[in-house]
């Protein structure tokens, strides 16, 4: 399978095509020439570059942020949904039930979309929200990040109700299940919800993404890295000249 971008194929069978490394390789050049003329700092490129790592289509607003990975057991974690006032469902407790919550502890960026935000003015199903998300650089929810936004999040107002989207979870019963964490006039609820891919939700239905937080840094292909580097050497030195052959992403 290959992918064609601007009359280059970009990936092919899995692998990005000496074409296509070419052409960054050439824009990794540029840039550092660009922070040694003083053109561009060094900041103003990593930026870009993160930028393009996060996607285009990613908008930088964060409805909510949740913490994760404060409980240990299942059953201390149901104990402090409990003591916050959270009715749960049986639905919800039978996941609850299923969830491994021997993670590290770690903050999440949350953001809110609706099918008709993701593309689907009509409505969508489950699966095509989900991997409309995706494309669009967000993340699926963690598995137990349901209850924990439901725990920590206090101020929700009344007869708002918030779909996850996750991966869904196989209940007792061998149906795929998701959580969902509303408050109705009885009160804040952990609740469940039917997560079968082909299920059809409304345009005006809410989901629960994570957004990414990625590093440039960490994600930069090295020879990048390299190239930036020879930027804060002397004019003349080897950002001159072409990156060694065969030089390239593994």
């Amino acid at each position: 399978m290959s992918r064609k971008t601007a009359d280059v194929v970009a990936v092919e069978d899995g692998r990005i095509t000496d074409e296509a490394l070419g052409l960054i390789q050439r824009k990794a050049n540029d840039a550092a020439r660009r922070v040694e003329d003083g053109s561009r700092t060094l900041d103003e490129i990593l930026d870009g570059f993160q930028a393009t790592l996060e996607g285009s289509n990613l908008d930088s607003g964060v409805w909510k942020t949740v913490d994760t990975g404060l409980y240990k057991s299942v059953e201390s974690l149901r104990a402090a949904l409990e003591e916050s006032g959270t009715q749960i469902s049986n639905w919800a407790d039978d996941l609850l039930g299923k969830l491994e919550l021997n993670k590290p502890r770690q903050t999440l960026d949350l953001v809110l979309k609706s099918p008709e935000d993701l593309g689907y003015p009509d409505g969508a199903r489950f699966e095509q929200i989900c991997q409309a998300g995706l494309d669009r650089g967000y993340e699926l929810c963690p598995a137990e990040l349901g209850p924990y936004l439901r725990e920590q999040y206090t101020e929700q107002p009344n007869g708002e109700w918030l779909v996850m989207a996750m991966e869904p979870i196989k209940d007792s019963d061998g149906n795929l299940e998701v959580f969902s964490v509303r408050r109705g006039y009885d009160g804040f609820w952990l609740s469940a919800y039917s997560g079968r891919p082909g299920l059809f939700w409304y345009a005006e239905f809410s989901f629960v993404f994570v957004r990414r937080k990625p590093d440039v840094r960490d994600q930069t292909p090295d020879y990048v890295h390299r190239e930036l580097e020879k930027a804060r050497w002397p004019s003349g030195s080897a950002v001159h000249r072409d990156l060694p052959e065969g030089l390239g992403l593994n």
